[in-house]
């Protein structure tokens, strides 16, 4: 009798994938970048809160 210990193909896939959040990510990147069709509404709404609320500097370099 042979004991098989492995893990499934799905759970295997389902560990390995990156987070929901990061998988969106990168859908909204290759469609800001044109290297996808822009879907709608999704795109615009993520657009809305990112000029609403955008990325402020990390550090400001200028001198006055």
């Amino acid at each position: 009798m042979k004991i098989k210990h492995s893990v499934s193909y799905a759970k295997a896939r389902a560990i390995s994938y990156p987070s929901v959040e990061d998988q969106l990510d990168m859908i909204w990147h290759g469609m800001n970048c044109s290297l996808l069709d822009k879907v709608e509404p999704f795109y615009s709404s993520i657009l809305a809160v990112k000029e609403k609320y955008p990325k402020e500097p990390i550090g400001d370099f200028s001198r006055e």
